[in-house]
């Protein structure tokens, strides 16, 4: 599995993760991906939809086991870290 932090300033850390009181963290299937965008079915069948910095269409294919953590910034989810199965 891979952790990637985003071009968000967020040191590749657990405890830089942690320390991000205003993240959801998000375990499930990735359901769609887009170069600007990740759809997640979570563990209890609720989808998340997040914006991403990056483009993770080579990376994390429909299907992947992830676990993401995403903020609501402007009424918006946004993806700020995830780890994904290489």
């Amino acid at each position: 599995m891979i952790a990637v932090p985003l071009a968000l300033g967020v040191p590749g850390s657990g405890a830089a993760r942690e320390a991000r009181p205003n993240s959801t963290k998000v375990i499930g299937l990735v359901t769609a991906v887009e170069p600007a965008q990740i759809t997640i079915l979570s563990g209890n069948g609720g989808e998340v939809t997040a914006t991403t910095q990056e483009d993770f269409t080579q990376k994390a294919a429909v299907g992947s086991k992830v676990t993401a953590w995403y903020s609501v910034r402007d009424g918006a989810n946004v993806l700020d870290w995830m780890e994904y199965p290489r």
